[in-house]
């Protein structure tokens, strides 16, 4: 007898048997979180909505306090320098004397070795003579000013400023002594042998560097350790940026005096040292520690 309504539909339905339960039925907010996070790993608390098409992301307290905590940490050091990247001559908690090769101060280093040791090799390969005590003393002199420069440049805190400063005076101290002696001995033998004085451009490039290591000799001095007589501290501090920009100017003189003395008499005829080779590890000092000088140093000349 046929059926009508509700009954004659379920005629011949055969219900379907039920399949296992599997992982993929499970999926709930714990399982997108879960999924979410390992995907993209936000530094943050996910919170899902009540709606699991849209989420929101909060960023945890914990987070925010760190980054304001590296926002006002100081910096560990100085600004980006003349040239070179940022870090060429940051000096980092360590000795000072990792100053000396620090950033590009070991292209500085080599430049300055390479020029000493082309001055004493020539030298040491002929008889000595009283004359060549002046090549040898003004070379060492050189070497000694180089080391001056580096272990200053890049001081930070007020303790490596220090310790920088007592070591910046007693190399200079030793250079300015090397120097010293090595003009009385050219001016002594000139006078016995009744040479003429300063008429070669070695002479007078040499004459006016020997007066700019005496004024910057006097002035470094005198403004750290007798600031009372520029009238305080704070006067002697602002002559700072001009006794390292007369610091730079001294090295350079320096450089060309050595370089002159290539075209001198005395090296033509005995001691055969190149021009090239002088001048090639002279722009490797100048290459070395130019890069690791700061903008911030020289004040109003750096336009700021």
């Amino acid at each position: 007898m046929p059926r009508s309504g509700k009954d004659a539909i379920l005629i011949g339905y055969k219900p379907r048997e039920a399949r296992p339960r599997g992982p993929s039925d499970d999926i709930n907010h714990s399982n997108v979180r879960k999924l979410i996070t390992a995907l993209f790993p936000f530094e943050g608390v996910w919170k899902p909505n009540t709606v699991v098409e849209t989420t929101s992301w909060e960023p945890s307290k914990c987070s925010m306090a760190e980054a304001e905590q590296q926002r006002q940490q100081p910096s560990t050091g100085e600004e980006e320098p003349l040239l070179g990247g940022v870090g060429d001559a940051t000096q980092q908690q360590r000795p000072i004397y990792h100053n000396f090769v620090l950033g590009t101060g070991v292209v500085a280093q080599a430049g300055a070795w390479i020029l000493a040791a082309i001055v004493w090799g020539s030298v040491f390969s002929h008889d000595l003579i009283l004359f060549s005590v002046h090549p040898l003393l003004n070379s060492a002199a050189v070497l000694f000013f180089v080391q001056g420069i580096l272990i200053l440049q890049p001081t930070h805190t007020a303790a490596q400023k220090k310790q920088g400063t007592y070591t910046h005076a007693a190399l200079n101290d030793v250079a300015v002594l090397a120097a010293v002696a090595g003009l009385v001995i050219i001016e002594y033998n000139k006078i016995d042998h009744g040479g003429t004085h300063f008429e070669s451009p070695h002479a007078i490039l040499g004459l006016v560097t020997y007066i700019l290591i005496a004024l910057q000799a006097i002035v470094g001095i005198t403004q750290y350790f007798t600031p009372g007589i520029y009238g305080g501290v704070g006067n002697a501090k602002a002559l700072y940026k001009y006794h390292r920009v007369g610091g730079y100017i001294t090295l350079l003189l320096m450089l060309a005096t050595v370089c002159a003395a290539t075209q001198t008499t005395f090296n033509t005829n005995v001691l055969q040292m190149q021009l090239w080779a002088v001048v090639v590890a002279s722009v490797i000092i100048v290459v070395g520690v130019g890069a690791r000088m700061k903008r911030s140093k020289f004040g109003w000349m750096a336009g700021k």
